[in-house]
């Protein structure tokens, strides 16, 4: 660049000593007009150059303006179109799933860990317990193998609920209505209804075994009364002189029961001994008497 300056420099008043000689050749009268030589004409090219260009204009200039010209797509554009758009439907569509899917498996989880943590009680420690309920809950299928299959499918719950009653009543209290509170309204109702109908019949057997009970007092009672009344008629129809169709009052007897009872045994006891003859003569005296 600064070779190609330099050229210009020196190119520049020569140029211009040539275009002078040359104009004052023209211009001298009966001259002939000589060709301008050809490094005159570069050295006026390269002269040229360097004039400085114009000012550009502020305004921008116009853009050009292009037709829009409508191609109809041939079956092969279209088919590609289509498949494209298909591809990214169904991929769209598998990623929405997934989605759904993933978010649907968190909110599960997430409400499993919430409700484990609403049921856990503070107040019991599920590591023992728990191992306790599980064997319970074998411990009933074992014991009922060889039943039918309606007690062998009731029997492990049962013996699950009894011992996780027993081991960790807290939980299973929370447990129970946590599924209560979830269920719909007419399984809660119909849940309800079996309660009450499962306490009135235990309230019902209950009076009813009260009431045996009762009975069975009353018939022991009685029957204690007239085992008591009939001993006085039994030992006078052993005693001699006495017979057993004899009828004898109660009130007249029962004041001197106990007192027979024990002459009768310190009779049995004393028989080789003097004065028991004279005891018996005596107690059948008083008898007929009475």
């Amino acid at each position: 660049m600064s070779a190609l300056f330099a050229v210009r420099r020196l190119a520049a008043p020569a140029a211009a000593a040539t275009a002078a000689a040359a104009l004052y050749v023209n211009s001298t009268p009966g001259s002939p007009a000589a060709p301008a030589p050809f490094f005159a004409v570069a050295h006026m090219d390269a002269a040229a150059a360097t004039v400085p260009r114009t000012k550009l204009p502020i305004y921008d200039a116009p853009e050009p303006e292009y037709e829009v010209v409508h191609v109809p797509a041939n079956a092969v554009e279209l088919t590609v179109r289509e498949t494209r758009y298909a591809l990214r439907d169904a991929f769209a569509g598998t990623k929405d799933s997934l989605q759904s899917l993933v978010s649907g498996w968190i909110s599960v989880e997430n409400r499993f860990t919430d409700a484990v943590q609403s049921v856990k009680s503070p107040d019991e420690r599920l590591m023992p317990a728990s191992l306790y309920v599980v064997v319970a809950a074998f411990t009933g299928s074992f014991l009922v193998r060889n039943r039918n299959i309606l007690i062998r499918a009731i029997a492990p719950p049962a013996f699950l609920i009894a011992a996780s009653t027993y081991f960790l009543p807290y939980t299973t209290t929370n447990a129970y209505n946590l599924v209560f509170n979830n269920l719909p309204p007419e399984a809660q109702q119909s849940i309800e209804t079996a309660v009450q109908h499962t306490e009135m019949s235990v309230s019902m057997v209950r009076d009813r075994v009260t009431d045996l009970q009762q009975q069975a007092r009353k018939m022991q009672q009685d029957f204690k009364t007239e085992a008591r009344n009939a001993v006085p008629s039994a030992l006078k129809s052993f005693l001699p002189g006495g017979s057993a169709d004899a009828a004898v009052p109660v009130a007249a007897v029962r004041p001197s029961t106990e007192e027979v009872v024990a002459k009768v045994e310190n009779m049995y006891s004393t028989r080789g001994k003097p004065g028991v003859k004279e005891v018996i003569e005596q107690d059948r005296r008083e008898s007929n008497e009475a």
